[in-house]
């Protein structure tokens, strides 16, 4: 079976609200997109400015293109101006050695 991506991106806005609400917005845009599989939306549980998106596409190439997509399509443009800057992006894939179901304790 092919491995799934998981896309990690953490960052800041402008205004939590006015974020919340162009995010919001954006979530239909990115399920339609080619190899979507979830998305996971949080915010910074301090009131803080810091939002993270965890996103799992079928693939890498998936991904790549959705965050392409997501740099230059208009249906992104209100999410992309409430974005104060970017601390984090990254592509991972499950590390099959650790699973959530595993005693890590031992």
């Amino acid at each position: 079976m092919p491995q799934t991506c998981l896309e990690l991106v953490v960052y800041t806005v402008r205004n939590a609200e006015d974020a919340a609400r162009a995010r919001r917005a954006a979530m239909p845009h990115i399920r339609a997109m080619p190899g979507f599989l979830s998305w996971r939306a949080v915010r910074d549980s301090s009131g803080s400015a810091t939002f993270a998106d965890l996103a799992e596409w079928e693939s890498l190439d998936h991904a790549r293109a959705a965050a392409e997509a997501f740099a230059r399509e208009e249906a992104f443009a209100d999410f992309r101006a409430a974005i104060d800057g970017l601390v984090h992006m990254g592509h991972f894939e499950t590390d099959a050695l650790v699973t959530a179901s595993q005693d890590v304790t031992a």
